[in-house]
């Protein structure tokens, strides 16, 4: 498999862990350092702290996303990649979902086993007029 392949293989995966609420599989798809820099929350660092904010994410909603995978750029064992998202939010709690589009970026590496890892994610959103 090309490196650009398994890139996107990791992203398909983390969206479908996303969209069947598996923090497990989400939070493994990291690297142990990771960091987290989400949109008007405080940054994210390591696994627990990812961890946290995921189950606090599925306690609240249920969650339908896509992504699409615009750029991958691969330097040795760091990589990159740069996309659009559209999130759809329900709330288990009742109400309209909260829909979101926007665009992202990446920064990963190649663990000791050779599979990639996030290593630095940040997204921010297209405005609430939008998606």
């Amino acid at each position: 498999m090309t490196e650009e392949k398994a890139i996107r293989q990791l992203t398909d995966d983390a969206v479908a862990a996303l969209n069947r609420a598996d923090v497990d599989a989400s939070v493994a798809l990291h690297a142990s350092d990771a960091m987290v820099l989400a949109p008007l929350r405080p940054v994210e660092v390591g696994s627990e702290a990812i961890r946290a904010s995921l189950e606090s994410l599925f306690k609240e909603y249920l969650v339908c996303e896509s992504r699409t995978l615009e750029e991958v750029e691969v330097y040795g064992d760091w990589a990159f990649t740069r996309g659009s998202y559209r999130s759809l939010l329900t709330p288990k709690s009742g109400g309209p979902p909260e829909e979101e589009s926007g665009k992202y970026i990446e920064i990963l590496t190649r663990d000791s086993t050779g599979a990639w890892r996030y290593r630095r994610s940040i997204w921010n959103s297209d405005g609430s007029d939008a998606a």
